[in-house]
């Protein structure tokens, strides 16, 4: 009985015992707290994806968008030598036009911004032309970005990449008025080019033909001085060829056109002005505004029957003269010296009225076209009654106030006539063209070591009133010189369009007569980059060939 009731003792006790360690094992609190820590870790993660990837989404759109704009930016100046850094200059990188400060250490990824010559693009109207043969434009940025949650598992960074590609696109409608100085001068030789400057001037303008569209640009050539509009279409008969221009003195040549004393267009003052030449009185327009010089815009073979083609020429597909270009300076233009503001006022004129009659007759919705000017000469405008080989350079004795038209002040003149052109929304482009260092005219025709050579244009200047005893100079511009007489006339250049440009490579011209690039650029490249400028340019695919 004793060793029973023991083991009932013991048995009692063990129960007893067992009884916390079972309420024990029932008892769930403090085990939530491993899956709350798993939970936070997740979410931590979850954090980390969400901010840090949505912030580098949101700091790839701006690389991205940077990188769209600096390749629309090189696009723009595709058929420039400087398409590569205008790109660059457009870039997120520092210093760059597009950065931000989310974007750390953006670099232009190497062997860009890559310009390129695409076909698609060409099959398209668009060619591949300039210094760098390309019409469109590769830009490719690399950026770093910190993270935040994400440095928990050890990543610090991210990095990003973002590719654009741009191209020329289709023109904008255009009046183009291309303004070619055709004095004696002209029949110089262009070393640079290889023949006189008159035909280095023509290849130029076959070049800018080629960059337009026919479909919607107009193009106009207009001369100076101005010439016999009974001669002026001896300008596309090409008889005789250019080298039997006979130079001062001479007995004019049968079917050379014929230059006359310089007269004065009407002043522009409305959007209706028209200009139209009187017969006998001069013609500065050697073609009206056509656009007949392609067939189409993705064409490249030229209208041989065009009248404007057969005025400046045009190279055939496979580079061969397909036409050859007859302008040429006209016969005694020598004597007549360079007057621009008069040439101005009638390109102005008629890109006017050409832009209201195409108004009056284009269907709604229509873009509304623009005028433009390019201007070629060598801003040395000397024409005077008070000097040179003839008694009398006008054809009517203007007055001697500065004031077009006027005998005195002739750069001067020429500026506030682009001016004038400039307020009523017209595009200038200048070519200075071999534009010298110093101003030159002979006091006395009989004595030439009697002159004036001092870097001004000669009757702007304070010795040329000094000398005819004029009083005060009258010039709005004394003392400017040709280099920048052709900077003044020409519009002011922005970010992406560059409106003056010099060609420095031609005698007697100023080494320091630099354009913005500051480069001597040839012709071709200058009308290649002038025609570039006149269009639109846009995004591509990335691989686009």
């Amino acid at each position: 009985m004793k060793a029973n009731k023991t083991s009932l003792v013991l048995l009692a006790n063990l129960v007893r015992l067992a009884r916390p360690l079972r309420l024990a094992f029932k008892d769930k609190r403090g085990q939530v707290l491993p899956w709350a820590a798993f939970m936070m870790m997740l979410f931590l993660g979850m954090g980390a994806f969400v901010l840090d990837v949505g912030h580098a989404y949101i700091c790839y759109r701006q690389l991205q968008a940077a990188t769209d704009a600096a390749a629309l930016a090189g696009a723009k100046q595709v058929y420039a030598s400087n398409a590569a850094a205008t790109a660059a200059a457009y870039a997120a990188v520092t210093g760059g036009a597009n950065t931000y400060s989310s974007l750390q250490n953006v670099t232009i990824a190497t062997g860009f911004p890559k310009l390129e010559c695409l076909t698609t693009v060409q099959n398209m109207g668009v060619l591949c032309e300039g210094p760098n043969t390309a019409n469109a434009i590769q830009v490719q940025e690399t950026a770093t970005i910190p993270t935040f949650f994400a440095q928990i598992f050890g990543v610090s960074q991210m990095n990003l990449r973002a590719t654009a590609t741009a191209a020329k696109g289709k023109a904008i409608p255009l009046n183009v008025a291309l303004l070619i100085d055709t004095t004696l001068s002209m029949n110089d030789n262009d070393p640079s080019c290889g023949a006189t400057q008159m035909q280095c001037a023509m290849t130029g303008a076959e070049t800018l033909l080629q960059g337009l569209a026919p479909s919607i640009d107009a193009v106009s050539v207009f001369t100076f001085p101005n010439v016999d509009p009974t001669t002026v279409q001896n300008d596309q008969s090409c008889s005789p060829p250019q080298s039997q221009n006979p130079s001062f003195y001479s007995t004019p040549t049968s079917g050379l056109a014929t230059a006359l004393p310089y007269t004065f267009a009407t002043i522009p003052s409305n959007s209706n002005t028209n200009y139209t030449p009187s017969p006998g009185t001069g013609t500065y327009q050697v073609t009206t505004f056509s656009n007949d010089y392609r067939s189409s815009d993705a064409g490249k073979t030229p209208n041989t029957n065009s009248t404007l083609v057969q005025t400046v020429g045009a190279p055939s597909v496979n580079g061969s003269t397909a036409v050859q270009g007859c302008l040429a300076p006209p016969n005694q233009a020598g004597e007549f010296g360079t007057y621009l503001a008069g040439v101005i006022y009638a390109a102005q004129g008629a890109l006017a009225y050409e832009k209201a009659s195409e108004l009056s007759t284009d269907a709604p919705g229509t873009p509304t076209p623009i005028n433009v000017m390019i201007i070629l000469s060598d801003g040395n405008t000397n024409a005077s009654t008070r000097y040179g080989f003839s008694n009398q350079f006008f054809q009517t004795t203007p007055s001697a106030s500065g004031i077009y038209p006027s005998d005195v002040g002739d750069c001067g003149q020429s500026i506030v006539a682009a001016q004038t052109a400039k307020a009523d929304g017209t595009l200038i482009f200048a070519i200075a063209y071999g534009a010298p260092a110093a101003g030159y005219f002979n006091w006395n025709p009989n004595d030439e070591t009697d002159s004036i050579n001092n870097g001004n244009c000669p009757t702007d200047q304070n010795s040329f009133f000094t000398a005819f005893h004029l009083g005060s100079n009258v010039s709005s511009y004394p003392n400017i010189s040709p280099c920048q007489t052709m900077k003044d006339i020409a519009s002011p250049d922005t970010n992406l369009v560059q409106f003056f440009w010099s060609d420095y490579s031609v005698a007697p011209s100023s080494t320091n007569c630099y354009s913005a690039d500051g480069a001597a650029d040839g012709l071709n490249d200058i009308f290649a980059a002038i025609s570039g400028s006149l269009s639109q340019a846009r995004l591509i695919p990335d691989g686009t060939q």
